[in-house]
């Protein structure tokens, strides 16, 4: 009989510590809460940051162990909703969604609510207030080319955002990495190269910021083509003797040369802007000769000038 008696007093008491531990302990009127986190900007996705509650009384002491604190969240959510104070302090973590925005964090314990009331965390491209975007060159020849694209992610005060998404299209072309979103580096910056025959406006965009710049294509003319002259001294050359052929004379309204071709007619050639050559002949008397001289511009087009040099016999 006294053994039943004892172990019906033990459940007793073993049920009303169950029931007690069920009722939630609040802080009460007059104690304080602080809520920090130490990752005040996140990437979007499921990135964390850990959120922390301090907890004291309104003389100063630590709350009450167990002492229940509830968190709500306007974006992403918090892990678990509700948490016991051990020890002055609890801790919980914050999760991203799949949304950039500003998550408002809310913690309190009954009617206390914790500062700062709410606690917010920057998420993705919230924190973004300008894009800026940069090509080098800006201008390409004729046909295209490739340019450097590089785009820039900063707040409000000017400081260089990392893990900002942004989306990059091109009117014309296409960029070497094949990508269209990228993230920004530590550096704050997307940097792709623009390949393209045409003109092509490129756009940068995160969020509602956008940011544009005209990558341009010089249009082809029509090349207009040099103008060859000889020039030569001696004026009246002497069998054998050193003559100095100049091409330098000639001219290109749109370009410059890059070739001279001689010909100088009696079966040897030279290349050069300016040349010598000695002409000899077993035969008695004078002799004419034709000179030809070819010359080639930067787009490929050339003309040609021939002159008539007599040279006299010793």
């Amino acid at each position: 009989m006294k053994q039943t008696l004892i172990l019906a007093m033990l459940a007793m008491i073993l049920m009303t510590s169950s029931s007690c531990k069920r009722v939630p302990f609040y802080a009460s009127e007059g104690a304080n809460l602080i809520i920090s986190t130490g990752k005040p900007f996140l990437k979007t996705g499921g990135d964390r940051s850990i959120i922390t509650v301090m907890g004291f009384s309104s003389d100063g002491e630590a709350l009450h162990d167990h002492t229940l604190v509830m968190f709500q969240a306007t974006l992403g959510k918090v892990e678990p909703a509700e948490v016991e104070i051990m020890n002055g302090r609890a801790s919980v973590e914050f999760v991203s969604g799949q949304y950039s925005g500003i998550a408002e964090i809310q913690a309190r314990s009954g009617n206390v609510l914790a500062e700062p009331n709410p606690l917010t965390i920057i998420i993705g491209n919230a924190a973004l207030e300008t894009l800026s975007i940069s090509a080098n060159p800006s201008l390409l020849p004729p046909g295209g080319g490739q340019a450097r694209i590089r785009i820039f992610a900063s707040d409000a005060d000017g400081n260089l955002l990392g893990d900002i998404p942004v989306i990059l299209s091109t009117t014309a072309g296409h960029f070497s990495s094949g990508k269209s979103i990228y993230t920004t580096d530590a550096n704050g910056m997307v940097e792709d190269l623009l390949n393209t025959t045409a003109t092509a406006v490129v756009t940068a965009g995160s969020g509602a910021k956008t940011a544009e710049i005209e990558v341009r294509v010089e249009e082809e003319v029509e090349n207009q083509l040099p103008s060859a002259v000889i020039s030569y001294s001696p004026a009246s050359p002497q069998k054998g003797e050193t003559i100095y052929f100049n091409g330098s004379l000639s001219s290109d309204s749109d370009g410059y040369m890059t070739r001279f071709q001689w010909d100088f007619g009696d079966g040897t050639s030279a290349f050069g802007e300016k040349v010598e050559h000695r002409y000899t002949w077993d035969v008695s008397g004078n002799r004419t000769f034709t000179v030809i001289l070819k010359v080639t511009d930067n787009r490929g087009g050339q003309a040609a000038v021939t002159r008539d040099i007599m040279v006299t016999a010793i």
